[in-house]
């Protein structure tokens, strides 16, 4: 999946969420939202630090090469376990550090990187979600639908969920909370 449908399914998600939040009296305030937006984005791009032509491997060559020679793409970065585990790294970093909006990043980071996996389950490939105990592939569409990164299949699925972000949009400001 490309890193444009990446950032549009991880908003989606965020935007789901925030929309049954205030569907149970929650509110999300504007300091909240600049914390997390940013390492939503960031952890949405991470799990892709396995593919050194991606957008993250790029940017971080040597270490991306690395990663792919000894895991694979949609290896080790593609799991729940790497979530799980990066993230309480991160939490005991901010333990050491005491910083209230580093951990509003982790939690955006975390929420980043699970909604890559799960537009990465879209796909045709879909993800080894609890790699290394298991290489089963998991898949959130039936095979008719799963597409191949870059094809029109991925850019109408990305019109898709635009489509459902713009109807999140006009519901998060109709509650008038942001």
């Amino acid at each position: 999946m490309m890193i444009s449908t990446h950032t549009i399914t991880s908003i989606a998600l965020a935007g789901a969420v925030v929309s049954i939040a205030y569907n149970f009296g929650y509110t999300i305030d504007k300091e909240l939202l600049q914390f997390i937006i940013p390492s939503i984005l960031l952890g949405t791009a991470f799990p892709d630090i396995d593919e050194p032509e991606s957008w993250i491997g790029r940017r971080t060559r040597g270490i991306s090469d690395l990663i792919k020679i000894i895991f694979g793409h949609r290896g080790i970065t593609h799991t729940l376990i790497f979530i799980l585990v990066f993230t309480l790294i991160l939490i005991a970093i901010n333990i050491f550090y005491g910083e209230k909006h580093f951990f509003l990043s982790i939690f955006g980071f975390a929420f980043g990187m699970l909604g890559h996996i799960i537009g990465d389950a879209h796909t045709k490939s879909g993800i080894m979600l609890f790699y290394p105990f298991s290489k089963k592939r998991y898949y959130v569409l039936p095979k008719f639908l799963r597409f191949k990164t870059g094809g029109i299949k991925e850019q109408i699925f990305a019109l898709f969920y635009s489509a459902i972000i713009m109807v999140e949009i006009t519901y998060i400001f109709q509650k008038g909370t942001i």
